[in-house]
């Protein structure tokens, strides 16, 4: 029973601090767009931007929700590895479409949408994936 204890505390404290990471991340990742937006005095553009992203998680949301019960209740892996790909097409086609937002207001160079999508975009993408197969290779070697 008190095993029992430490393994749910512990799964709970994972899941807060995960979820806590990723308010912190989107604040951060708000804040900075409209740092930049005032920079550049480019508030248009920041608020179709934002408009953009929140679009675009909610379909996400909305389209993972049937995969995460069929995940749930149904113990294969296919509905999970439909769920990474639906996430990457989604990522992909936000991407583009953010290059089309800033491409039509013309005012703004391609290096710059480039350096921008490398940093804010890509870049935590890529610490994500890092963080979380650095976390499944800690929990394959605790569980053996």
């Amino acid at each position: 029973y008190n095993k029992y204890q430490d393994e749910l505390l512990n799964s709970f404290v994972l899941f807060l601090l995960i979820f806590i990471s990723i308010i912190i991340l989107w604040c951060l990742k708000i804040t900075v767009i409209k740092f930049i937006a005032k920079l550049f005095k480019e508030y248009q553009i920041s608020i179709e931007y934002r408009i953009n992203i929140l679009i675009f998680n909610i379909i996400t949301g909305i389209l993972l929700l049937p995969l995460l019960i069929l995940i749930t209740y149904l113990k294969t892996n296919i509905f999970l590895y439909s769920a990474f790909i639906i996430i990457g097409l989604l990522i992909l086609f936000r991407f583009f479409r953010n290059i089309q937002i800033a491409i039509n207001q013309r005012k703004i160079s391609v290096l710059y949408i480039f350096l921008y999508f490398c940093s804010l975009e890509i870049l935590p993408a890529i610490v994500i994936i890092k963080l979380v197969k650095m976390g499944l290779i800690y929990q394959g070697v605790k569980d053996k």
